[in-house]
């Protein structure tokens, strides 16, 4: 049985990677923003649904995010400041942020952003290997968490971000937050060292009038055992009202090679 102290190491070493990945993840955002003239209106639905609130998420003390919820639903976390570019400088044009299947999902006022990375692998071949040596008894199991420090240093973990940008969207939108779930975070960054605190996340978010007369509407499950296979990942509604005109929608990737429907009619 794991003691608590080696639990500690265990945990230290997620929380390194986690670090290293969050600094990586605000250089991919670095310089972006909303332009002079651009208006955003948020809105919260007044009937909420609430989830359990189940333990905390933290990061270095230079980097931390405490007060963690999770829930069924795929949860959106209103940018209030916490993220930031590699100079400090506030993403403006980050609105939420989740994760789920694999990546994490930065809305953006035009479009959304998947940024995946190999971390889970990483750390799955280190454990492998440190294995490998106490069975071979070239290392003691008290020298474990030692050794899997010692090879994480040397690991690299990859980043790839890819973009959809909605194009021609309107610069005046309201945003809706519906399902709100228990709980909240307090973010303490570098950037904000007094803290961006009491952050509640939504499980559906509206962008209203994105188009003329056209919302879209984000959902979604983040784990992969939650729901159908159809409900896993981040989904969007494009919502036309009556006599708008649905050849307003159009947009763009980038960071993909390629992009098919398989037989099951699943974007891939």
């Amino acid at each position: 049985m794991m003691t608590n102290t080696n639990h500690k190491s265990e945990f230290a070493n997620v929380v390194k990677v986690r670090y290293v990945i969050s600094l990586l993840l605000l250089l991919l955002f670095a310089g972006a923003g909303i332009a002079k003239g651009e208006d955003v209106l948020i809105e919260k639905e007044q009937t909420t649904t609430k989830q359990n609130l189940q333990g905390t998420s933290a990061q270095p003390a230079q980097s931390a995010a405490v007060g963690l919820s999770t829930g069924k639903g795929m949860p959106f976390t209103p940018n209030k400041g916490q993220i930031a570019d590699m100079n400090g400088k506030f993403c403006a044009d980050v609105l939420y942020q989740s994760e789920g299947n694999g990546a994490d999902i930065y809305l953006r006022k035009t479009g959304i952003s998947y940024v995946y990375n190999d971390m889970g692998e990483v750390m799955h071949d280190v454990h492998e290997k440190v294995e490998e040596l106490v069975k071979a008894g070239i290392i003691t199991e008290a020298e474990e968490h030692a050794k899997q420090d010692e090879l994480m240093k040397n690991e690299s973990i990859k980043v790839h971000r890819v973009d959809m940008d909605f194009e021609g969207t309107n610069s005046k939108i309201r945003l809706l937050n519906e399902g709100e779930v228990e709980g909240y975070q307090n973010y303490y960054y570098s950037h904000c060292p007094e803290g961006v605190t009491n952050v509640h996340q939504y499980n559906k978010v509206t962008y209203k009038n994105i188009y003329n007369n056209i919302d879209i509407t984000y959902y979604g499950s983040a784990s992969l055992t939650t729901g159908s296979d159809k409900q896993k990942g981040v989904k969007y509604d494009l919502i036309v009202q009556p006599h708008a005109d649905p050849n307003q929608i159009k947009f763009s990737w980038k960071g993909a090679e390629s992009i098919y429907l398989n037989s099951q009619g699943k974007n891939y």
